[in-house]
């Protein structure tokens, strides 16, 4: 199952139709406090998080989730950070494990997506 936290509703579901075309099973939250519940409560493989969003932006739910996992002695989720704006280094920092920066070509997202997945097994 893949995650992608994406405040731009336009963006989030072309993201969810070509994923969806690909073969994936995509669940999507418009903010990064949803992301953290849809980490905590479902069976998600990877994450797509957007970096600037309202409320939660993808930085501070990227912390909250590796927060969590540490303490609940869960492993880590893949989080890619998809951005146009995000300084790769600070997505890294906060605990995220790649940069993908928009605008979005799915050919390439897919091949990202699929390095992680193999990567988590």
């Amino acid at each position: 199952m893949i995650l992608i936290a994406e405040d731009n509703e336009v963006l989030r579901d072309m993201l969810i139709r070509q994923l969806q075309r690909l073969g994936y099973q995509v669940i999507a939250v418009p903010c990064g406090g949803k992301a953290v519940e849809e980490v905590l409560n479902n069976p998600v493989n990877l994450v797509l998080m957007d970096v600037e969003m309202p409320n939660v932006d993808g930085l501070e739910a990227t912390k909250r989730i590796r927060q969590i996992e540490r303490s609940q002695g869960r492993p880590p989720v893949p989080i890619i950070a998809i951005s146009a704006a995000a300084n790769k280094d600070a997505c890294l920092s906060a605990g995220m494990d790649d940069h993908y920066e928009k605008p979005i070509l799915i050919s390439d997202l897919d091949e990202l997506i699929s390095k992680w997945r193999r990567k988590a097994g």
